[in-house]
């Protein structure tokens, strides 16, 4: 790899110098005649060697499913579709660095109340909580708190907004852990979807949170990997409506999944139980609940489920 990195150091593609250094030493990287130093560039027949044995090592896998896009318009999903309670789930323990959560504010102007514990890792950087109204046009925040220190103590944060509706609860902690106790009765999702920025981080730590099956679904597919590499690894179970486990992830290494929905099971709440990683939702809205009182879906599939 060394050597590599040495040969390819004028194409600037990748900080050989900073490679070397903390791989071998400063002394290394300094020292001429070195034998992992090999001043010959690439030909073009090497470089077309390694383009041809890496299309043949890297063969596209084939997911079992197409992924579907929806609208992030969510609204309330609880009432109009009538889901039934279901034993509340737990966010993943130790959520990390950055955090997004998507809340809905019924009544207009209102003040969000949250208690905020943050467990001090790193202490590096202020701790900040930002509330964003989804419907502006732009990405200011309409709220911010840096009240919350790494100290293990919970904190009263109060956001407000003039605004009703979807809202984006942003958590900036600089690397400690983050808890939230959010208000009763306040539909708030976990995003964890392709484009979900953040999410690895947000995953930290074991987890159980539900998912809605819009009807007429035929494969609930998506990924699941590790949030690193020295994580442990992906665990827990993709449990159907009825709390069947239908894919054990404590079986496999991450990648893609595939589970086909039973006849009766579309229109209904799955869940991911006791799970270790990351779930990005492809076929299904990519939002996580601790209850079914809490979800918030795209309107488009509320509405057609609801009739």
């Amino acid at each position: 790899m060394l050597k590599h990195t040495y040969r390819m150091r004028t194409t600037m593609m990748v900080h050989s110098y900073g490679l070397w250094a903390r791989m071998i030493g400063q002394g290394a990287a300094h020292t001429e005649g070195h034998p992992l130093k090999d001043d010959r560039p690439f030909t073009e027949d090497e470089i077309r060697t390694m383009l041809e044995e890496g299309i043949a090592g890297n063969a596209p896998v084939d997911r079992g499913f197409e992924p579907v896009v929806f609208t992030s318009d969510l609204v309330p999903a609880a009432g109009p579709l009538k889901l039934p309670s279901a034993r509340p789930g737990v966010y993943p323990n130790v959520p990390q660095d950055r955090q997004t959560y998507l809340i809905w504010v019924e009544r207009a102007p209102a003040e969000v109340h949250l208690k905020v514990t943050t467990q001090r890792v790193w202490a590096l950087r202020p701790h900040r909580v930002s509330l964003h109204w989804t419907g502006a046009a732009s990405s200011e925040a309409v709220d911010t708190s840096d009240v919350v220190r790494p100290d293990g103590k919970q904190y009263d944060v109060v956001l407000k907004t003039p605004q009703r509706g979807l809202h984006r609860v942003e958590i900036r902690d600089g690397g400690d852990y983050t808890r939230i106790v959010w208000p009763e009765g306040m539909p708030v999702v976990l995003p964890s979807g392709a484009d979900t920025p953040g999410v690895t981080n947000h995953f930290r730590g074991g987890w159980t949170l539900y998912f809605y099956v819009p009807k007429g679904t035929k494969v609930v597919g998506g990924w699941a990997s590790r949030i690193a590499n020295w994580a442990p690894r992906i665990s827990g179970t993709l449990r159907d409506a009825e709390g069947n486990a239908v894919y054990d992830f404590g079986k496999v290494e991450g990648g893609w999944f595939s589970v086909p929905v039973p006849k009766g099971h579309d229109g209904r709440l799955w869940k991911f139980q006791d799970s270790q990683g990351t779930r990005l939702l492809m076929t299904v809205p990519p939002y996580f609940a601790r209850s079914s009182r809490d979800l918030l879906l795209p309107a488009e599939v509320v509405e057609a489920d609801a009739r």
